[in-house]
């Protein structure tokens, strides 16, 4: 059986779609699985034994106008690639018009989607599932296997990220000798400012950590920028594999709803998690060995509302304070 699985970003998306693949393998072992996602993201699926080949796909030189007409010939060689293939199911995670014109492309036999996709992604589909959205997104993406008749338990699943020697050398050659120190991680971007918790908040609570004799290393994209000067500054410093090395390395990670945050997850980190407007139930960290933490303000009726904008304007939602999360960290034993 020939499997084609269209998951294109984000990042933490990616990630939660990746226990699939294990579940596919365990119950269909001759299958050959196929994975169409985003170039950024391919180095999180190349070296995973259960995927036969991972397949770019490259949004930012295709999706508009002047790439689609500059790109055209690329594009077609892409489309004929993915139809000499010839599979027999293709799953489209996305759910989305971009997704949507892949599955086109791929003419699969069995087309599985989510009924309830977006962007009219759903008339593509000759098998639909209804999104359960009171389930967590790994286990909702799961369901799209319902169709397929096959089997899983939580015990079963797995975070296979094809991080290498390479990898954890190159870490440990830029930490230094913080790589032998007790320090934690600092994720305070994220790319809705509803979900961010004040910058000022996370320097506070360095402080705080410093005073315990834990440093803490700083992290973000190469286009993310800091305030203030910080010690220990590694913001755009670190590749994805990096991060889940320095993720398994660390004594816990505090986050906001973020990519980060899901990288720290499949890496077993103990976890702190700021969440404001969104839900943790459907995309808080999906922690297969480490210990999550959830920090949230309890019984508001706005939240999670799930808007890029504060429709108050105040994102009364984060107003924790450091005392407030320190005080958390303190009473879980780990410092």
């Amino acid at each position: 059986m020939r499997i084609l699985i269209i998951k294109m970003s984000s990042l933490g998306d990616v990630i939660h779609t990746i226990p699939m693949v294990g579940v596919l393998k365990k119950n269909l072992p001759n299958a050959q699985i196929d994975w169409v996602v985003n170039e950024e993201y391919s180095c999180l699926l190349k070296g995973n034994p259960n995927i036969n080949e991972v397949i770019p796909f490259k949004r930012r030189d295709w999706l508009n106008l002047i790439g689609f007409i500059k790109n055209r010939r690329e594009i077609k060689k892409f489309a004929m690639k993915l139809k000499s293939k010839r599979y027999d199911v293709v799953l489209d995670v996305q759910g989305l018009f971009k997704s949507a014109l892949v599955v086109m492309m791929a003419h699969g036999k069995k087309n599985i989607g989510f009924s309830n996709a977006r962007e009219f992604a759903s008339f593509w589909y000759n098998e639909k599932v209804e999104g359960d959205y009171t389930k967590h997104a790994v286990e909702r993406y799961l369901q799209l296997l319902e169709p397929l008749n096959l089997k899983w338990t939580r015990e079963e699943l797995e975070f296979f990220i094809p991080s290498t020697q390479r990898d954890r050398e190159s870490l440990k050659e830029k930490l230094g000798d913080l790589y032998y120190k007790n320090f934690v991680v600092f994720c305070p971007f994220t790319r809705w400012d509803t979900k961010r918790w004040e910058e000022e908040n996370f320097y506070e609570l360095e402080r705080l950590l410093n005073q315990k004799g834990i440093d803490v290393v700083w992290i973000g994209a190469r286009n993310e920028f800091l305030k203030k000067d910080v010690k220990n500054n590694f913001i755009g410093k670190f590749t994805l594999l990096e991060l889940y090395e320095l993720m398994k390395l660390s004594k816990f990670v505090i986050t906001c709803d973020s990519g980060a945050m899901h990288i720290a997850s499949s890496a077993g980190a103990n976890i702190f998690a700021l969440f404001g407007p969104t839900s943790h139930i459907r995309t808080g960290p999906y922690n297969l060995r480490g210990k999550n933490f959830i920090i949230r303000k309890e019984d508001l009726y706005c939240s999670p509302c799930f808007e890029k904008e504060c429709k108050r304007k105040d994102k009364f939602c984060l107003e924790i304070s450091p005392k407030e999360v320190f005080d958390r960290i303190a009473n879980s034993g780990l410092i």
